[in-house]
């Protein structure tokens, strides 16, 4: 099964893996006000999907509010999956952590050990984060928005289309600068659509490929990522309330 697309698969996947989403205050479906909460909801009165975070201090940053409900609905799965994440590798030295005894020359070893196993981890990570950029840098642009002398930008496979403000259309780029081109990570804007660009969605336009901009990325099963249904403690001191998101 692809991953969740609709707010509801979306749902049925936390409970499927028993994803305790009261401690993760995470309100899905639910245009929830309360103060350290993320959630998605359908505006039933626009028909837009909004995803949001309510900071510490309750004031709300909006993640993404549009008419794709499958967009909208992965930007709150990728986060789910990120704290998730967050609370394994919290867990997990929660579990290594030195006592309060004073430690003999086996514990200091067994610190020293794992102190080096987190170093080496820490390494290996660093690595594939420089070849994932190296990697993405040597594919080339990826599907999004990029702002470039004042005009906008859509990127969708090896084609560059522009925003046309005076026709209010997109139209395809015959001839694109070398300087966005080789410089495209300088000019990216987003993936998806924000209100804020005040242009035409690219997705209402005759170009937009759906199939091509979401495939790639939701070809997985949702299972893909899980040995073993959810079965720690939620720990939301790991989550920085603090952030737009």
């Amino acid at each position: 099964m692809a991953y969740p697309k609709t707010i509801d698969e979306l749902r049925m996947w936390a409970e499927d893996n028993n994803l305790p989403l009261d401690d993760m205050r995470t309100y899905i479906g639910t245009d929830y006000r309360g103060a350290k909460a993320y959630g998605i909801y359908e505006d039933k009165e626009t028909g837009k999907f909004i995803v949001y975070k309510n900071k510490a201090d309750g004031t709300r940053s909006v993640r993404y509010e549009g008419y794709d409900q499958a967009y909208a609905v992965n930007e709150l799965y990728m986060k789910m999956q990120e704290r998730i994440e967050q609370q394994n590798q919290g867990n997990s030295y929660q579990r290594y952590a030195p006592t309060q005894d004073t430690p003999d020359y086996k514990t200091i070893s067994r610190h020293i050990m794992v102190g080096c196993v987190f170093a080496t981890m820490a390494v290996i990570i660093i690595v594939c984060l420089v070849f994932f950029v190296m990697l993405r840098r040597m594919q080339g642009p990826s599907s999004g928005y990029y702002l470039y002398n004042d005009t906008y930008y859509y990127c969708q496979g090896d084609d560059f289309y522009y925003y046309d403000y005076y026709n209010d259309a997109w139209y395809y780029a015959d001839y694109v600068d070398n300087e966005l081109i080789d410089n495209y990570t300088d000019y990216y804007e987003s993936s998806g659509y924000y209100d804020s660009y005040d242009i035409m969605d690219f997705q209402d336009s005759g170009y937009y490929d759906w199939n091509y901009n979401n495939n790639d990325d939701w070809d997985n099963d949702w299972d893909d990522d899980w040995d073993d249904d959810w079965g720690n403690d939620w720990n939301d001191s790991y989550d920085d309330w603090d952030s737009d998101w």
